[in-house]
């Protein structure tokens, strides 16, 4: 039986213990407690701390092991009475006495020593979620203790095979050692910064779910990618996950990768559940994601902190309505006008002046560099009045080949294209091929890069 004045553990129950556990399993810290089962009622357990887990057993020899949780699972920890811990995890509450604070003290130090060793780089407050403990100086003192501690140096990509190897330990994945040596080895003389899952689309798709929730903590990716790929729904809620929470990820790649409206849905929603999202790359291409999925997205492109860079919608089986909501919501965001640089809506369908949120965006001053707008049917007079007045300074590289030019024979031809590329001084490439121009019409495009004086490319 437990004492009130000691946590220590007999050497017989200690063994008994190693038996349960494994000899593989490397006890540090370990505690006779007493656990609050339902209401007043108490149970006498050992709490064992290992390098990435905790376990609960039986006080009594032979120990059988009852529970265990991933030190990642932690959402909140508290010490608010002398003696007292609570750790909330994503599964369980637990409510545990200890003999005294001190004891209390050296199980959260522990905790937060090992998070410091796996997820190198983020604070152990900032992975365990939310932590209290009272009187205020007893969190300060271990804030104090994990600083002072000596971290060495993390491993390749920002120690990303050791969070990996945890990660598979919390969610119940095999560890595939595979994905170490590619990250240790492949991408380690890449010096990439970009997590491209086909590089893993030979292993079940079931074990890209650990690769990708490794990104919640990893420090060194900053961009995850894959095209081609069809994603699991599960793969597909990890990566919402890792949004939601990843204060460094800037870019997002899921082209062609089976996407649908409520992706984008879910997406919006992981968005506005991460004030510090770092995402500023968004590339959504080939997926049907329709006008709904896109507007739910824009919704919270408006209140991103950071504004956009580069957003990529291609083929996307959006309509004017989808494009105008988008364009709104761009224009809403005070920052948008001068962080994106690169926008692309080809391959939707634009047809006629129904667009007029998105040419009223264009027409704002901006910092658009690369604008591709073809196969879209789009009006490409309206365009390019649209770009005399928001895109003349930074436009390098336009793309409306495949659409329509308004012109009807004997009339005059519209002003806009000549005086657009007459004026433009940064324009570099254009590409009108596919869109049917006629003679009078083409003339004015070449009379206004004839007499443009500023292009020198």
């Amino acid at each position: 039986m437990m004492t009130e004045e000691t946590s220590d553990v007999p050497k017989e129950l200690i063994d008994s213990v190693r038996d349960a556990l494994g000899r593989k399993i490397k006890i540090a810290v370990k505690k006779r407690i007493r656990l609050e089962i339902k209401g007043d009622k108490v149970e006498n357990k050992v709490l064992v701390l290992a390098s990435c887990r905790a376990f609960l057993l039986t006080a009594r020899i032979p120990t059988k092991l009852e529970v265990s949780f991933s030190y990642l699972e932690i959402q909140s920890v508290s010490s608010c009475k002398p003696g007292q811990l609570t750790i909330d995890t994503e599964k369980y509450s637990f409510s545990m006495k200890m003999a005294t604070s001190e004891d209390v003290n050296e199980v959260v130090a522990h905790i937060g020593t090992c998070l410091r060793k796996i997820v190198p780089g983020l604070s152990p407050l900032k992975v365990m979620k939310k932590v209290t403990m009272e009187p205020a100086e007893r969190l300060t003192n271990l804030q104090a203790l994990w600083e002072s501690q000596t971290v060495t140096e993390p491993g390749p990509c920002g120690g990303f095979s050791q969070m990996y190897a945890c990660v598979c330990d919390c969610l119940g994945f095999p560890y595939r050692e595979e994905v170490q040596w590619d990250v240790d080895t492949i991408y380690l003389t890449q010096d990439t910064r970009e997590l491209n899952l086909q590089d893993f689309s030979h292993l079940d798709h079931r074990d890209l779910i650990p690769i990708v929730a490794a990104l919640e903590y990893n420090q060194w990716f900053t961009k995850l990618s894959t095209k081609d790929l069809k994603l699991s729904s599960d793969v597909c809620d990890q990566i919402l996950k890792v949004v939601s929470r990843s204060s460094r990820l800037e870019e997002l790649v899921l082209d062609n990768a089976g996407l649908r409206m409520d992706f984008a849905q879910k997406l919006a929603n992981a968005l506005s559940h991460n004030p510090s999202s770092a995402l500023q790359v968004i590339n959504l291409a080939n997926n049907p994601l329709e006008d709904r999925g896109v507007s739910y997205m824009s919704a919270q492109f408006a209140k991103l902190s950071k504004g956009l860079k580069q957003l990529n919608l291609s083929k996307t089986s959006l309509t004017s309505k989808g494009v105008n909501s988008l364009a709104q919501s761009l224009s809403a965001n005070q920052l948008i006008p001068s962080t994106l640089t690169h926008l692309d809506l080809s391959g939707n369908v634009l047809r006629g002046d129904d667009s007029s949120a998105l040419y009223n965006f264009l027409s704002q001053p901006n910092a658009i560099i690369h604008l591709d707008l073809s196969n879209t049917d789009c009006s490409v007079d309206t365009v390019c009045g649209a770009l005399c007045r928001g895109c003349i300074q930074n436009l390098r590289t336009l793309n409306l080949s495949r659409n329509v030019f308004s012109y009807r024979k004997g009339k005059e031809v519209p002003p806009s294209l000549k005086m657009f590329f007459s004026s433009a001084q940064a324009l570099a490439h254009a590409n009108m091929s596919g869109t049917k121009l006629a003679p009078e019409t083409l003339k004015a495009l070449l009379l206004g890069l004839a007499c443009n004086q500023q292009l020198k490319e």
